[in-house]
């Protein structure tokens, strides 16, 4: 590795010498412009089906796709750009595409063998390119807008020698290989957890010296508490986070409604019923709360919600702005054992799966930001793999 002195101004910015500004179009070819899927799902199965690209890199069966169709096909090493609301970032690098496959229309399938299709992705995944193609999407929504082909062959970037592109790229794809394990785990912990709350949390298992009865219980039995509005007159910024109808703070005030350790179950939106639980004090907006329940553990109480998630999402009512309040969930139950200590002991073996996955997800984060550095030092010229 070393750092680059002899730079170069372009219209793509400063740049080694020793680097070209090239465009899509002059270092490969399209190889398809994409099929309507419907043309394949709509069909029965034949027998010798093709693989179909549509939603991501793996192939998925393609239905009616017949053997002797003159419909273009795709092969070998190619990259899989969606021109459909490119703000999404799809873009797939396939390293060999099963024989007859085909591809979703709302991709564009490329091949180079001039250019490493795995460091184009990377460079098609950046920021400053996605707002460069939404300014030249056509459509009539932001949902619907897409990239032509020829602007997607017109886009201009900076390329390395090949030798050099390989070398960005091995360097990219291995940190991508530790960001993809530590997701692997992530998921098969999660799985473990899964397995953890319908076993625990229902008495399926017990824990070893626990023999106590277990009772059902209905939400409505606990003190469900709705939050406060808080008036745009009474806001003052701070750092207590104010909870309202999302997955994460709506923003942060100077005081706060409710103490730490409290179950909130957000109130209305897309998200209305999303249950979450806070270890420091918050304002209670736009959300139910449940804190300080008499003679139960708060942690376990707040992992049986959890593991009722999808039962409390059903309860939505509305339209537009569906809402869930109390009242919508109080007919929901949950297996509650009698002793506190048994109650408190599940919640610590949740906890500690719950850590583990935090830890694991730390992992990856700091993983991600490391890889967001080396794009910034390798993708400009910056920091040269010599």
């Amino acid at each position: 590795m070393g750092y680059t002195h002899n730079m170069k101004m372009t219209p793509v910015g400063l740049i080694p010498e020793d680097w070209d500004v090239a465009t899509i179009k002059e270092y490969g070819h399209l190889l398809s412009d994409g099929i309507n899927p419907q043309q394949y799902r709509d069909m029965d199965f034949v027998e010798y089906s093709m693989p179909a690209y549509d939603e991501g890199q793996s192939p998925t069966k393609c239905k009616g796709a017949d053997m002797n169709s003159n419909r273009t096909q795709i092969k070998g090493e190619v990259l899989l750009f969606n021109k459909l609301n490119v703000r999404q970032k799809r873009v797939w690098y396939i390293e060999k595409a099963p024989s007859k496959a085909l591809c979703s229309m709302e991709f564009l399938a490329y091949s180079s063998d001039k250019v490493d299709l795995r460091l184009l992705r990377e460079i098609l995944l950046q920021d400053s390119v996605t707002k460069g193609f939404e300014s030249v999407s056509r459509g009539t929504s932001n949902s619907q807008k897409r990239i032509a082909p020829s602007d997607f062959l017109n886009f201009s970037f900076a390329l390395p020698p090949l030798a050099e592109q390989h070398r960005i790229a091995d360097a990219l794809s291995g940190v991508d290989k530790m960001i993809g394990a530590l997701d692997e785990a992530i998921a098969k912990k999660r799985q473990i957890k899964e397995g953890l709350m319908q076993q625990l949390l229902t008495g399926k298992t017990r824990l070893p010296g626990f023999n106590g009865a277990w009772a059902e219980r209905r939400l409505d039995s606990f003190e469900i508490v709705n939050g406060s509005m808080l008036k745009s007159s009474e806001y003052e910024t701070g750092n207590v986070p104010v909870i309202a109808g999302g997955q994460t703070p709506a923003g942060f005030h100077s005081k706060a409604n409710r103490p730490a350790n409290t179950i909130t179950i957000s109130g209305s939106g897309a998200y209305a019923g999303f249950v979450s639980f806070h270890t420091i004090p918050i304002f209670a907006s736009d959300c139910s709360t449940i804190c300080n329940p008499k003679n139960v553990d708060i942690i376990y109480l707040y992992f049986c919600l959890l593991s009722k998630q999808k039962e409390i999402y059903k309860c939505q009512a509305g339209g537009a702005q569906p809402h869930v309040h109390a009242k919508d969930i109080k007919d929901i139950t949950i297996m509650m054992p009698s002793s506190v200590e048994e109650q408190k002991a599940i919640s610590s073996v949740l906890t500690k799966s719950d850590d583990e996955i935090k830890g694991l997800e730390a992992q990856r984060d700091k993983y991600t930001l490391i890889k967001q550095g080396m794009m910034q030092e390798l993708l400009t010229g910056k920091t040269r793999l010599i």
